[in-house]
């Protein structure tokens, strides 16, 4: 792991490989490690990155100022791409994929390509007035009650069973059971910054100006929440691809990598030759 400090905090990051840079964001209560198979296949012919997010990992927590993660989380990205770059190509998975579509629209100079898996934008289902924003509202405020009355373990496991399946959560081994439950606090933070309320929150029009490759992925078994968002990205980023995976569900990036690292392969190597 290697670190540097971004804005006073200390964020740590896998780098691996030489070449074209790619940098690659988790989802929420996960950490840089969710990349490693994709970081093997990569290296022979990139230089990736993957940094663990605030709060995540080993990087320094989250700094509660009133700012939203994707400012803290963002200038991760845009400090990396000073010091590797100048250009480089975003790899983003569900809250991986918001700080990059906010890095698209707010850095674009920075970026080569984008890919982002079933990012969860939600402010973009509620700005649009899509019904299912209704998921969005109804788990992230009982998540957040929950950890109010400090009961981080069903927190936890109402988190992991909404994204992966019923039962999920106690599937998993005690190991990542205690990360998830310790980290779910971190996930409130998220759950507010994708909100449309956020202060410097992205819009629907702002996709628009996203004029780099581009791809969005999503598995056929995911959210309609999910589903909706990935609609919305693929329509206003002008001629992005759009590509639904059968059978999976929205964690697969995290625990069936197998089936989206060769999808990913293949578009950041086209995007070299």
């Amino acid at each position: 792991m290697n670190t540097i400090s971004v804005e006073g905090q200390q964020v740590h990051y896998r780098a691996q490989g030489a070449g074209p840079v790619v940098i690659l964001l988790h989802c929420s209560s996960s950490h840089s490690g969710q990349w490693a198979p994709l970081i093997d296949l990569l290296s022979p012919n990139f230089n990736v990155l993957a940094p663990d997010l605030h709060g995540y990992g080993r990087s320094d927590p989250l700094p509660l100022d009133g700012r939203a993660y994707f400012e803290r989380d963002g200038a991760i990205v845009t400090q990396l791409a000073a010091k590797y770059g100048p250009k480089v190509h975003i790899v983003g998975h569900s809250l991986g994929g918001t700080v990059a579509l906010h890095t698209a629209v707010k850095h674009p100079d920075i970026l080569n390509s984008l890919t982002v898996i079933e990012p969860v934008q939600f402010s973009l289902i509620e700005e649009a007035g899509i019904v299912s924003q209704a998921e969005y509202h109804e788990i992230s405020s009982t998540v957040c009650g929950l950890v109010r009355l400090n009961k981080p373990r069903d927190a936890a496991r109402l988190f992991v069973d909404f994204w992966a399946s019923q039962g999920a959560y106690e599937r998993m081994d005690a190991k990542t059971q205690a990360y998830v439950e310790q980290t779910i606090e971190r996930v409130t933070d998220d759950w507010a910054g994708c909100s449309r309320h956020a202060p410097g929150q992205i819009t629907i029009a702002d996709l628009a100006g996203i004029s780099v490759p581009s791809m969005i992925l999503r598995g056929s078994e995911t959210r309609t929440s999910a589903r909706n968002i990935t609609e919305i990205v693929h329509k206003e980023i002008a001629g992005s691809d759009l590509v639904e995976l059968p059978g999976l569900s929205h964690m697969a990036a995290a625990n069936q990598p197998g089936a989206i690292n060769e999808v990913i392969v293949d578009f950041l190597n086209a995007q070299t030759h």
